[in-house]
């Protein structure tokens, strides 16, 4: 029976060199290739270099940010210090009390939010990737589907409940524009890597599920989930 695993995420940017040293720092581990793995989550950051980048115009869907990471962190203020010492910004908007929207070098949003982590105060966790879409409820039941889990809906939130390295949720957004990928009118932003037994058995299966399927390559599919958003299906090496 072929399994399916969330392996990696991968943010464009105009250089990942640089971007990935900024997360080295911000999350206190070592890089590798323009990668951060986070062992404690067996799951990988990556950085992807791309032609022409242009960031997200968060909170406008002009070019959304289709994807963004929450971290939790001891200390907020001190986590929020940290992230701007490194090259960070703090969004102008705030939508709430209880979390920080700071921007990356590179001009994605991702949240900090105040939780024990049992690092240092000032140190990043990474807890979450957050999925936007027209309707939270359908879109986690595409990845519960595809993750071999459940999906769980909560006063305009919606969670993927699965085996994953990270939790996996989906916020409704008013207007959402999906990717144009591979063009930079509205990026991809941000993907993620799924590494499966049978590459070809979890591709016909995510169609079923309602993905589309978009290339293919010798050793990863490139699909579209139903919201839009780009995601892989590779080969495990």
């Amino acid at each position: 029976m072929s399994t399916i695993k969330l392996d990696s995420i991968a943010i464009d940017c105009p250089d990942a060199e640089a971007l990935s040293t900024f997360y080295g720092h911000l999350l206190d581990l070592p890089v590798k290739f323009d990668a951060v793995r986070v062992p404690d989550r067996d799951l990988e950051i990556w950085f992807q270099p791309v032609d022409d980048y242009l960031p997200p115009t968060w909170p406008t869907q002009e070019r959304g940010q289709q994807i963004h990471l929450d971290y939790a962190v001891t200390d907020l203020s001190a986590g929020v210090a940290r992230a701007i010492t490194l090259g960070a910004t703090k969004a102008d908007v705030q939508p709430g009390d209880s979390w920080t929207v700071m921007l990356d070098p590179a001009g994605h949003p991702f949240c900090l939010f105040a939780q024990d982590t049992g690092l240092a105060d000032d140190t990043p966790r990474i807890a979450s990737i957050v999925f936007d879409a027209p309707n939270e409820s359908a879109l986690a039941t595409f990845y519960a589907g595809l993750l071999h889990g459940e999906a769980e809906a909560n006063d305009g939130w919606a969670s993927v409940i699965a085996e994953t390295p990270v939790t996996v949720g989906v916020q409704p957004v008013e207007g959402y524009l999906a990717t144009t990928w591979p063009t930079q009118e509205r990026g991809q932003q941000i993907h993620i890597d799924y590494h499966a037994t049978d590459r070809a058995a979890e591709v016909a299966r995510a169609e079923t599920l309602g993905a589309t399927l978009v290339d293919v390559n010798e050793s990863f599919t490139v699909m579209k989930d139903p919201a839009g958003h780009t995601f892989c299906i590779c080969d495990i090496s």
